[in-house]
């Protein structure tokens, strides 16, 4: 008999392939096919990405600004594909009492910080040549200023309201973009982004407040 010719201790062997049984009940099998392919899939892909550089954590740079000067004959450019200085960029308009508020701000800035350069872009198109002159020059803007005619520049930037500061590190990269304060009109204002984006580029800190609110008059365009 089989159990006699054993014995009491003898290990039980069977004849039966283990390779044929399955591993899970046959209704388990294709889920878990599935979810460990899209296991080995993201892996891979994973792996892949790993290999590649990253392209998100590098900055895109801001095309060169080119413009006419409006108070003096020639054109400005700034080429941001070479080292500059960190420059501050600023929409402003001859008519909004909220850009206007902020002039006093922006002048003792550029004074302030001569290692910085400060460019003023007027995009507005209902205002006149005659009016945008005569404004910018009453105010002995220590800034020059762009006549952007066809509001290019403030397309490029994004620029909605005047004013609107954008704050650009030596490498092109813009660290600060928002309002000069926190109020549209700076005599009422309790936060100074960008005297405090300034301050921060200065000292090698990361700037603590990247965007702030942009209170004023909307830049209107040509086509609006």
């Amino acid at each position: 008999m089989l159990g006699s010719s054993l014995g009491e201790n003898s290990p039980v062997t069977s004849s039966v392939n283990p390779m044929s049984r399955p591993l899970l009940h046959p209704t388990c099998a294709p889920w878990l096919c599935l979810k460990t392919l899209l296991q080995f899939t993201t892996a891979c892909v994973w792996l892949v990405l790993m290999t590649i550089p990253s392209v998100a954590s590098t900055p895109p740079l801001i095309h060169p600004i080119k413009g006419k000067l409006l108070l003096e004959d020639g054109d400005l450019e700034l080429n941001f594909s070479k080292k500059n200085n960190p420059t501050v960029v600023v929409f402003l308009s001859a008519k909004c009492p909220c850009s206007h508020s902020h002039m006093v701000e922006l002048k003792a800035l550029r004074s302030e910080n001569p290692s910085f350069d400060f460019v003023a872009v007027h995009s507005n198109s209902d205002e006149t040549l005659e009016e945008s002159k005569s404004y910018f020059n009453s105010l002995n803007l220590n800034i020059p200023v762009i006549q952007d005619d066809t509001a290019a520049i403030a397309n490029q930037f994004s620029a909605l309201k005047t004013p609107h500061a954008y704050l650009l590190n030596s490498a092109g990269k813009i660290v600060y973009q928002g309002g000069v304060s926190n109020s549209n009109n700076f005599q009422t204002s309790t936060k100074h982004f960008l005297r405090d984006a300034i301050s921060d580029l200065k000292s090698g800190q990361k700037v603590r407040t990247p965007r702030g609110r942009t209170l004023g008059c909307m830049i209107k365009r040509t086509h609006q």
